[in-house]
């Protein structure tokens, strides 16, 4: 797939899918994950017969460390600068998209950048997954929001990046201003894209490649951020047609968000999430 080949699948297939589409996916029941691969006159095989499907459980005593682990990032322009407005949406005119399409809340039309592997990756849209998609041993987190990015570089061994970012209520810790935000607007979502609230992803950029600090106990010093502590390995689409060659970024450290904001989320998205499949032999390397 090419970039523009897998935006398209993200706004259509992974998180377009309402009710007026021919082919029905869903999250339980006779079209749900264990009949993605059959259903539509077997439009999907990827998604039974593949061995490099996603998410997966990853057990922390079974991690590999990666030998050079690089440090992670968004390019996104100084503030002063012209381009700003284009990688910073609502302002300048210039508006963030979100929607709710019937699987997931996604926002669109950023333009953020990060460079991966030596391969420049564009940020396409996130969207979230009520519980987490991926399960560290054997939990699950109450979020997780994925960043979708894609390049056309012909050197790239993967076409799609994917950084996931692992949210936890816990007591005593509020939410992201930016999560907040996007609560807020959901009484606004249709499954158009619309401008419904301003999002800063510079803002949103810091707080995910930080992650919060444990609170009880914790010593700061010891503390690693996410932008050097993460998890990576080589998956696929979670959804439908469940296209493999995507390389998955974990980020370790989660990020507290209030009881309140999670369970609103829950109601518009319900349980969301593909079961964890088999690694197969895969390795997932750590970056410390």
């Amino acid at each position: 797939m090419t970039g523009d080949q897998v935006q398209k699948y993200y706004h259509t297939a992974n998180a377009g899918h309402t009710a007026h589409s021919g082919c029905q996916w869903t999250y339980e029941g006779t079209s749900g994950p264990d009949a993605w691969g059959s259903i539509c006159d077997a439009k999907y095989p990827t998604c039974s017969a593949g061995k490099s499907q996603s998410p997966i459980d990853v057990v922390t005593g079974s991690l590999s460390t990666a030998v050079s682990p690089q440090t992670l990032g968004w390019n996104i322009p100084d503030r002063s600068a012209t381009e700003f407005a284009n990688y910073v949406k609502g302002r300048g005119g210039d508006t963030a998209n979100e929607l709710y399409n019937g699987h997931t809340f996604q926002v669109e039309h950023m333009a953020a950048t990060m460079t991966y592997d030596n391969v420049v990756y564009k940020l396409k849209q996130f969207h979230m997954h009520t519980a987490s998609e991926h399960t560290v041993d054997g939990k699950h987190s109450d979020l997780e929001i994925q960043f979708v990015h894609t390049t056309d570089d012909a050197s790239a061994a993967s076409k799609v990046l994917v950084v996931a970012a692992f949210f936890k209520v816990d007591a005593g810790q509020g939410s992201p201003n930016f999560l907040r935000a996007l609560v807020k607007a959901i009484p606004k979502l249709t499954d158009v894209p619309t401008a419904v609230v301003p999002v800063d992803f510079a803002e949103i950029a810091q707080t995910i490649m930080i992650g919060s600090l444990p609170h009880r106990g914790a010593n700061a010093a010891d503390f690693t951020p996410n932008f050097k502590n993460y998890m990576t390995y080589s998956g696929s689409f979670t959804t439908p047609p469940c296209t493999e060659s995507v390389q998955w970024v974990l980020l370790r450290n989660p990020i507290f968000i209030y009881g309140e904001d999670a369970k609103a989320l829950h109601t518009l998205l319900g349980d969301n999430y593909r079961p964890v499949q088999p690694l197969n032999g895969r390795v997932v390397q750590s970056s410390v």
